[in-house]
């Protein structure tokens, strides 16, 4: 790493050369701070029930100058918006799954959970990068608690 001070890349160069260091040092750390189970994020098979919970998602497509990209994949979905065949580079989920398109003042809305209050796998969603332009969105979450209510649950101690 000496040798590459001052340079770009310095942490990818090494994580080339060596692939599996990153995986080595953080193990060494969990063993080292005793990390009763390893400390990463994996989705639960089931997420317990509380309030408030997030319901609906509406996504609000602000600007229309993407030309190309920009897309709100739904890679689970076995629906897709047109019959069009879409492919990206760089982000594979974006070419399979349900694509909707970035147009200017149009929305999508989405939910986040079954009629039984589960968390619905279907509606698991990214953004595609737009190849060209910016875009511009806004979230717009609705909850399944009072605003009051659920102002009160997260803000108190």
């Amino acid at each position: 790493m000496v040798k590459h001070r001052g340079e770009n890349h310095v942490l990818f160069k090494v994580l080339r050369a060596f692939p599996h260091f990153a995986e080595l040092v953080i193990k060494t750390w969990e063993a080292r701070v005793r990390a009763p189970t390893p400390l990463r994020y994996t989705l639960p098979a089931y997420v317990k029930h509380f309030h408030p919970q997030r319901y609906v998602t509406l996504f609000l497509y602000l600007n229309n100058q993407t030309k190309m990209g920009g897309e709100t994949v739904f890679p689970y979905s076995l629906d897709r918006y047109s019959d069009e065949k879409i492919v990206r580079e760089g982000m594979d989920e974006c070419s399979s799954g349900l694509a909707v398109p970035p147009l200017g003042l149009h929305a999508s809305l989405f939910y986040v959970q079954t009629p039984e209050g589960d968390v619905d796998q279907l509606s698991r969603h990214g953004g595609c990068p737009p190849h060209e332009g910016t875009k511009w969105g806004s979230n717009s979450f609705m909850w399944d608690s009072d605003a009051d209510e659920a102002a009160d649950l997260w803000t108190t101690k």
